[in-house]
């Protein structure tokens, strides 16, 4: 086997050498790297005259797990869109915003990415979907006049550690990719 090939200890597929996570399963194939890019983050607890600590915090954790997850990201209004590699060539967007609260002022963190239009009668589909589903849901998204099905994830900032945020970052790039492309070849969800 060649030397620039490494093999997920989880479900065997093979990854390129210095890539920290399985490409197929999002496994850790590193840990020891895994750890030193994250030796420097400290999330902390946000002080009172700054409530926008966390999001900065949670922002810098972002970039962080970006630099090491083999993941692209580019800036965007209130947050990033992360571009997740899959398995083989293929990629997903999932678009991270930081700019929410919820009614108890804590913030939060809220993923999204797009799948396709919705079809008719595919609601309820959508909703039993919704009860397999870890760490995302399915939902219905108006964009430019259009329904669309979208993935979608929320999570609290202040609480948002490294394993979460890329576990988040790939189960809903996983999911939203797996619907889109049913969508695309017309298949049942």
């Amino acid at each position: 086997m060649s030397q620039d090939i490494v093999t997920c200890p989880s479900c065997g597929a093979q990854n390129s050498r210095g890539v920290l996570f399985c490409m197929n399963c999002g496994e850790t194939l590193n840990q020891k790297d895994r750890d030193k890019a994250l030796e420097d983050y400290t999330l902390g607890e946000p002080k009172e005259e700054n409530p926008g600590l966390v999001s900065l915090q949670t922002q810098h954790l972002l970039e962080t797990i970006v630099r090491w997850s083999n993941m692209e990201a580019s800036r965007t209004n209130g947050g990033y869109r992360i571009t997740v590699p899959l398995e083989g060539e293929r990629r997903q967007v999932v678009h991270v915003v930081f700019n929410g609260k919820d009614r108890d002022g804590s913030e939060y963190i809220s993923y999204l990415s797009l799948c396709g239009e919705l079809r008719p009668g595919m609601e309820k589909k959508l909703l039993r979907l919704n009860s397999r589903l870890l760490y995302c849901a399915c939902a219905i998204k108006d964009i430019k006049g259009a329904e669309h099905v979208v993935v979608t994830a929320n999570q609290l900032a202040r609480t948002a550690d490294p394993e979460e945020v890329e576990k988040i970052l790939r189960n809903v790039a996983r999911k939203a990719d797996m619907i889109e492309q049913r969508l695309s070849e017309r298949d049942e969800l």
